[in-house]
């Protein structure tokens, strides 16, 4: 992965972070590696909010999921 270079002060800084579920051989995302990670951004959330889901489909189906976590706010 190449760093933004705009990002470096930030990293330096230690306001920026970079996590990542996926391991230095991972090139391609799949479907089943976006839910993966949406999955990791929403567990580690303070608060959570969707401005739009389309009805059935997958931001809605994963909003679900997390709704009982208790940080989701649907706008």
């Amino acid at each position: 992965m190449r760093i933004p270079k705009e990002w470096r002060r930030g990293i330096d800084t230690g306001k920026i972070v970079i996590l990542s579920p996926f391991g230095p051989s991972q090139h391609w995302l799949t479907a089943a590696l976006c839910d993966q990670r949406n999955r990791m951004v929403v567990a580690l959330a303070d608060q959570t909010y969707f401005v739009y889901m389309a009805p059935d489909r997958k931001t809605t189906q994963l909003a679900g999921q997390f709704s009982g976590w208790g940080i989701l706010e649907i706008g």
